[in-house]
């Protein structure tokens, strides 16, 4: 991914001494307001996905990267993940567009970092170092043919997220003249990681809650999780049927005197209130950012999974007054099975959303038709119908579309991750 002229700056000279400078920072000279400003960037992206190069050439510039890039691959056939034929994530700084199209179309499936799939588990921060020694690296066709025409050798990196085959990654280089990347990088890239999943996962709230709002409120009442829309005082100024019925019965979440959610237990409270002030700006002194909580109750051993994400300036399809989301679900609500909500999402009946559901689980056709005892033909029938009713005309982008459904997203778990 070679830099494009206006990036390289004033001539190759000034461009090598500005890349040898920050390739040289240190963990120590990020102090904490340039990463709170990163973490910051970072969430502003979930609700408005074209801040993400903002954040990006933040990035490049604290860590001496000659670009970096955020972007879905297919660890199944080592291809980036298209969508309706065009890229489905591609937001990339300081590279050439021409080398983002090769890499598209051939260098990724000769990408022998990408193939070491196994040493890069989600949330790893990672460098090329650790998948392959440079020497190997050297005498491969994606050294010869795309890096190094290209002065580009190290890399940092490794998975944000990862659904089946289907993982978000996000990747910065540097040439060789500019070094390895250190520990120091490492650190910095390990703590941004959680924030840029959690604003992946904020995304696909977002998405949901236009398309909700668009429709009027009795779209947002199909919502199958509890939403509730919150002013810059954090109290609350609107919210769906699931969140309604939430705060009305005893369950752990209520609606007070002054129109704020409130926890049931003090210290739960206190996080939630916290959250709620965090991504509503309350705070000035820290950044707008999203927090993940489990929250307990008395009627329940089981916990409430809330999100509470920040809604910035401007964010197109949220009503301006709106300066943050909670989502949740409630385990106890007997939640309907991913084929039920296939079912209801996408209108598929039975058969079809237990056709879908298996796919969504890493399965094949063959398999499924094996399993159900049914004609491999018949199941090929259900497929069809199955990509006419979501839209899409490949397997790979149906399993990409159940996996990051708005109605799937938010699932109960016993020990919810949290960013503090």
């Amino acid at each position: 991914m070679s830099r494009t002229t206006a990036c390289r700056g004033a001539g190759t000279a000034s461009g090598d001494r500005t890349e040898r400078k920050n390739a040289g920072c240190t963990m120590s000279e990020i102090d904490a307001g340039a990463l709170s400003t990163l973490i910051h960037l970072i969430y502003a992206a979930s609700t408005d996905p074209s801040k993400w190069r903002t954040f990006l050439e933040r990035f490049s510039t604290t860590v001496g990267a000659a670009g970096t890039v955020l972007f879905m691959h297919d660890f199944g056939d080592s291809s980036v993940v298209r969508q309706g034929g065009a890229l489905a994530l591609m937001e990339y700084v300081r590279f050439d567009p021409a080398s983002i199209d090769s890499y598209a179309a051939h260098y990724s499936l000769c990408n022998v970092w990408a193939q070491q799939e196994g040493r890069m588990r989600p949330g790893d921060a990672i460098t090329s170092e650790m998948l392959v020694p440079f020497a190997s690296l050297q005498r491969s066709e994606f050294y010869g043919d795309w890096l190094r025409p290209q002065d580009l050798a190290h890399a940092l990196g490794g998975v944000v997220s990862k659904s089946g085959t289907h993982a978000i990654k996000f990747s910065a280089m540097r040439s060789r003249r500019g070094g390895a990347f250190g520990d120091d990088a490492l650190r910095l890239y390990a703590a941004l990681l959680p924030h840029i999943r959690q604003a992946f996962e904020i995304h696909k709230q977002f998405v949901a809650l236009r398309a909700a709002n668009a429709g009027q409120m009795h779209a947002l009442d199909a919502m199958p999780m509890a939403v509730w829309m919150c002013g810059a005082d954090c109290t609350v100024l609107a919210a769906n049927r699931a969140a309604r019925w939430m705060t009305d019965k005893p369950r752990g979440l209520r609606i007070d005197g002054a129109g704020r959610l409130r926890a049931q237990f003090p210290d739960d409270d206190a996080k939630l209130q916290h959250a709620l002030a965090r991504a509503a700006g309350v705070r000035t002194r820290e950044p707008r950012v999203g927090t993940a909580l489990g929250i307990d109750r008395l009627c329940s051993a089981t916990r409430i999974t809330a999100m509470v994400t920040p809604v910035h300036e401007a964010t197109e399809g949220i009503d301006a007054q709106t300066t943050a989301v909670v989502f949740a679900s409630d385990p106890d609500d007997g939640l309907c099975t991913p084929e039920e909500l296939l079912c209801k999402v996408y209108g598929l009946t039975p058969h079809q959303a237990r056709l879908a559901g298996w796919l969504m689980r890493g399965e094949d056709l063959k398999a499924y038709a094996q399993a159900h005892e049914v004609a491999y033909d018949t199941a090929r029938s259900h497929l069809k119908q199955v990509f006419a009713k979501t839209g899409v005309n490949r397997q790979s982008d149906l399993i990409r579309v159940l996996l990051t459904s708005p109605a799937l997203t938010i699932r109960p778990g016993p020990r919810p991750w949290r960013i503090n």
